[in-house]
């Protein structure tokens, strides 16, 4: 499928944080960037690989598709849509917690480390398996990242307070865009696990 962003830029957006020269538009580059990535690796797939999981992992004993994994990026990316457009206050976010720093530490070293935690009551679950196609779900994540880059198009104070994660506590924009970066590419790592199984069928390594 066309992505009408393949050329888009941070500097289609006026004054906005976007539009700024510095971290965050960098940021949002990546996040971008890593989009485009994920989806075709799922898509360099054979349809039988993007909808098997590993058996015996997972909350219901097998893990999630590969399908289920864009669902989920996508979901999340829809939900941080609707926290940036609710918002925390029009003032600038007031410094983290004690626990608020402890949560985000915990979050970046689960990430990072890549280890396997049980998920906050608000965990975003996949659709059914058997329900998803890929371009369905190119299509979901797309329109997400849409309508984030128009959310953050009219954000104009840099440090305002945009969503409320249940760990780490209230992000600003570049807080939030790191965020869903690491997120990003915890999943692709959990893809990568996925197609380099032994069992996987037709494995692409």
């Amino acid at each position: 499928m066309a992505d009408p962003t393949e050329n888009a830029s941070p500097e289609d957006h006026g004054g906005s944080v976007l539009a700024q020269v510095g971290r965050t538009a960098v940021v949002f580059r990546q996040l971008e960037e890593g989009r485009r990535r994920l989806v075709a690796r799922v898509a360099q797939m054979p349809p039988e690989g993007q909808r098997w999981s590993i058996p015996g992992r997972g909350r219901g004993g097998d893990s999630w598709t590969p399908l289920q994994v864009l669902d989920h990026v996508a979901r999340v990316e829809a939900f941080t849509v609707l926290g940036v457009r609710q918002g925390l206050g029009d003032g600038p976010a007031k410094g983290p917690s004690l626990r608020h720093r402890a949560g985000r530490l915990l979050v970046r070293a689960v990430f990072s480390l890549r280890l396997r935690v049980g998920t906050p009551d608000t965990r975003v679950d996949p659709a059914p398996a058997d329900s998803l196609t890929l371009g369905q779900v190119e299509r979901d994540w797309y329109e997400a990242r849409e309508a984030l880059r128009q959310a953050l198009s009219e954000v104009e104070d840099p440090r305002r307070a945009l969503v409320r994660h249940p760990v780490a506590g209230p992000l600003n924009v570049l807080e939030t865009l790191e965020f869903l970066g690491r997120h990003q590419r915890h999943h692709m790592h959990q893809v990568d696990r996925i197609r380099k199984h032994p069992s996987f069928p037709w494995a692409v390594r």
